[in-house]
């Protein structure tokens, strides 16, 4: 509802998942705030992801070197934990 993102990285280290900040919370004009439908995009090239709202890039980062992990999740959450997302036509893709 505030129109910002935060992308967070879990790894799990013996018994416990510990969680680091990739990106701290950040504004974006792409991500609505009036409650409005947004295409959210996830895509990973190689080393590269990618995020985009409405096809408007948000932002790229590189997985860290020796990162052998081929599994990565998504969560959507809002700071003030006050928010409600519904997904439609949820896809998942392999890309070409």
């Amino acid at each position: 509802p505030d129109g910002a993102y935060s992308i967070e990285r879990s790894v799990q280290q013996q018994q416990e998942s510990v969680v680091t900040k990739v990106i701290d919370w950040m504004p974006h004009p792409a991500l609505t705030r009036d409650g409005s439908v947004n295409r959210l995009q996830i895509e990973r090239r190689g080393n590269q992801i990618r995020f985009l709202a409405g096809g408007e890039e948000i932002t790229t980062f590189a997985v860290p070197e020796g990162e052998t992990v081929n599994r990565y999740g998504f969560v959507i959450t809002a700071r003030s934990g006050e928010a409600e997302a519904r997904f439609d036509n949820l896809l998942g893709e392999r890309l070409p």
